[in-house]
This record gives C-alpha cells, structure tokens and sequence, in this order.
C-alpha cells in the first residue's frame, strides 16, 4: 500500500524516468515502483533533474497480480511502462482493477490496446475507473491532430502518417520485434477492423508540401483505429508509421 497519488511502474527505464521527471516538475508525489532496487536508486539520483526536491520513494515488486495490487492500494493511478505490454500488461490492469486505481501505460502495440478494450473496458467502466493504454508521445500528436480535423463537421475518413527521427531504445526494439512477429495489424473501415496485408510490403505516401513521395509501413496498425471506433464522426481511419494509418 502506498500513501503516493501515482505509481510509475518501470520507472528505471527511459519512459519511466522522464514521467518521474515530469511529476516532480508539476510536484505530484509518485512511487518509483520496479524490480531491482539498486537500479531505481541510480536511474532517479543520475537521471531524473531535480529528483532531489521530488516527493518520492521506491518500492521493488514480483510481477504477479497479488503482489501489485497490495502496491497498488491507496494510489490513484498507476502509469506503466513495462513492455511488451501484450505480455507484461494484464497483470498490471488487473492489478489496478482490483485495486480501485485508474491505468495509463505508454504501449504502442495495436493488439494489446484491442485488447483493454474488448477484455477489461467494460469492468474498469463499471467500476467508474479510466482505463487508458497508449498515452505516449508515439501517437498522441496524429490523435490530437485528428481531433482538430473531426471539429469540422461532415469528414468521416482519416488518413494518419506518423513519422519520427533517432533511434528506439532496446526495450522498445524488443517491443516492436515482437509485436511485428506475433500480431495483425488493422486499420478501421466502416467502424470495423480490416486487416492490413502483410505482404503488401511499402506502401507510398503523398506528403503535403513535399515533392517527393514517402515510404510507409502499417507499424502494427498504430492506435488511432481502436481510439477512433466508436467515434461516429470516423468510420474510416488509417495511419501509417512511417507508418501508415488509415482508420
């Protein structure tokens, strides 16, 4: 049990650290929560700026439902980063579940957020709890500017690229390994999901203002089709990353 507001699970890592960053700028209390107590110490005293005005403390954990929920108790919401979330997240939600507590993580695995969706949606709904995976950097900017076009009446298809620069970390690498091997991506056609071809190989993208044409991958399906499902303004929608979206 904790008397901290937010528990950062995987807070050793990059994404973690730069959360505990955050939350000690905006001074939010948080619980640094991992496996290795000697690795949490080092990653907030050497890489977290001003960690030493922070209100904070670390906690080490077994990755078992039992073990988290007990954690989880007393907090409000728990931001996970521990990937790939597929195979390392149900015991995190089902953790925050029984603990009252809401969940963010910073997945970008299309089949892990179908996933929250059809296996845990309706229970955190009817527990008055949010249930929140992708809030990260990787796909927020295409939501944020998709919900700038969806302010204008009469569109209904959304056409998302996503493109990025630099090098992903080795979690993340893992990640992406695993959920190209193991997953189907889907872009969303008349409010259903559509499987991409994996065969299909490129696919080439006109890009306004550019005179060249970009080449772009699905990147598993990105999230934007499972955020936009519901939304009756964007049957259609399909991103790509360097990628490529169409919802």
């Amino acid at each position: 049990m904790t008397d901290k507001p937010v528990i950062v699970y995987g807070a050793s890592g990059y994404t973690g650290r730069l959360i505990c960053e955050y939350l000690r700028e905006y001074n939010v209390p948080f619980l640094a929560l991992g496996r290795d107590e000697g690795k949490l110490g080092s990653a907030m005293d050497k890489n977290v700026a001003g960690i030493e005005t922070a209100r904070y403390e670390i906690a080490t954990t077994s990755h078992t439902v039992e073990m988290l929920t007990k954690l989880f108790q007393g907090a409000s919401a728990v931001c996970n980063t521990v990937g790939p979330f597929a195979r390392y997240g149900p015991e995190v939600v089902e953790a925050c579940l029984a603990a009252g507590v809401h969940y963010l993580d910073t997945t970008g695995e299309q089949d892990w957020m179908i996933t929250c969706d059809e296996k845990y949606g309706a229970d955190f709904a009817a527990a008055g709890l949010l249930l929140a995976p992708g809030i990260a950097q990787m796909y927020t900017t295409g939501e944020i500017a998709a919900q700038l076009c969806l302010d204008h009446p009469g569109l209904d298809t959304l056409d998302i690229a996503v493109f990025w620069g630099g090098s992903p970390t080795i979690a993340s690498t893992q990640t992406i390994l695993v959920n190209a091997a193991m997953s189907t991506a889907h872009y969303l056609e008349q409010n259903e999901y559509q499987a991409w071809d994996p065969g299909a190989g490129l696919y080439q993208l006109a890009i306004p203002g550019q005179h060249e044409l970009a080449l772009a991958l699905p990147w598993g399906g990105t999230s934007h089709p499972v955020w936009f499902r519901r939304d009756p303004a964007s049957p259609t929608c399909g991103p790509s990353a360097e990628s490529s979206t169409r919802l």
